[in-house]
C-alpha cells in the first residue's frame, strides 16, 4: 500500500509526509454507482467542471486515454463531473479543489488505497507512459493478477505454511520491525540529549565571557546538531517504509484462516 507507516499510528504526527498531495478516499463503497465494478483495478480519475476552459482543452487527450485503456482488465480510466450528482466522497474531493491545483484534477490509486495527486505533464504521451508505469496495485493474495513471477512464488509459499509456522513468522517479522524502530528511537533520544548539553555549554561559555570556551562549544554544538538532524531524517525514513510484502501477505492470509 501507498506510503504506509509500519509503526504506531500516533507517531505519524511527529513527522511530515511527502510533499506530494494525498487524498484519503475509499472508492469501493460507491464504485458500482459511479464507475461500475472496480474490484482488482487500479484507477486514474479526472475531476472536472464543464465550465472550465482548461478542462475543455484537455478533454480530447483524456478521452483518447480512456479509449486506449477501455478494454484493459486491470486499469480503469474515469471522469467525474464535480457539478453533477454521485457519491458524497467524490464530491468531497471536489470541495477540496479550492485549496488544491486547478481543474482538471487527476488522481490515481486503487479502491482500497490513498488516491495520489498526479502532477506530471499532461500531454498524451506522458499520460500514457504514466498509466503503464505507475497506475498499478500492489501484489496481494486478493489481487494476484498484479503479482510478478517472483511474487507469485511467494504467494504459493505462504499458502503452503501451517498456521503455527505462519504465526511464528509473522511474530518474528513484526518483532524485527519494532526492534529497528527502537534502535532509531534510542539514537534519537541520545542525540537530543547531547544537543541539549551542547547548547547548555554554549550558554555557560557566553555568560562567563570565555571566548575560547565559547568557540569550542559552538563548534561542538554544530556537530551535534548535524548528528541530530541526520538521525531525525533516518528515523523519518524508517517510519515511511512500506511494510514488507511478505509480512503483508502473511497477515492477509492469516486473516482468512
Amino acid at each position: 500500500m501507498k506510503v504506509q507507516c509500519l509503526l504506531l499510528g500516533c507517531i505519524l504526527a511527529i513527522f511530515s509526509k511527502s510533499s506530494r498531495a494525498y487524498v484519503e478516499r475509499r472508492l469501493r463503497d460507491y464504485s458500482q454507482q459511479e464507475f461500475g465494478d472496480l474490484e482488482g483495478k487500479a484507477v486514474f480519475i479526472k475531476f472536472f467542471k464543464p465550465g472550465c476552459s482548461r478542462c475543455r482543452k484537455f478533454d480530447p487527450i483524456w478521452q483518447s486515454l480512456e479509449e486506449e485503456f477501455s478494454s484493459d482488465p486491470k486499469i480503469f480510466i474515469g471522469t467525474f463531473d464535480c457539478t453533477g450528482g454521485g457519491g458524497e466522497e467524490l464530491h468531497e474531493v471536489c470541495l477540496m479543489q479550492e485549496a488544491g491545483p486547478p481543474y482538471p484534477r487527476l488522481l490515481y490509486g486503487g479502491p482500497d488505497f490513498l488516491l495520489q495527486e498526479y502532477a506530471g505533464a499532461r500531454d498524451a504521451d506522458a499520460l500514457r507512459a504514466f498509466v503503464r508505469e505507475r497506475v498499478a496495485l500492489p501484489c496481494s493474495l486478493r489481487d494476484e493478477h498484479w503479482c510478478s513471477a517472483e511474487e507469485e512464488e511467494l504467494v504459493r509459499d505462504i499458502r503452503a505454511m501451517s498456521r503455527e509456522d505462519l504465526d511464528a513468522r509473522i511474530e518474528a517479522m513484526n518483532a524485527a520491525v519494532m526492534q529497528e524502530f527502537e534502535e532509531y528511537e534510542g539514537r534519537m533520544e541520545a542525540a537530543s540529549a547531547a544537543s541539549e548539553l551542547a547548547q547548555d555549554e554554549v550558554r555557560v561559555a557566553r555568560s562567563n565571557g570565555d571566548a575560547d570556551r565559547l568557540r569550542v562549544a559552538r563548534e561542538a554544538s554544530e556537530k551535534v546538531s548535524q548528528t541530530l538532524q541526520r538521525v531525525e531524517e533516518e528515523l523519518a525514513a524508517c517510519m515511511e517504509k512500506e511494510k514488507p510484502l511478505e509480512l503483508t501477505m502473511m497477515e492477509e492470509y492469516a486473516n482468512t484462516m
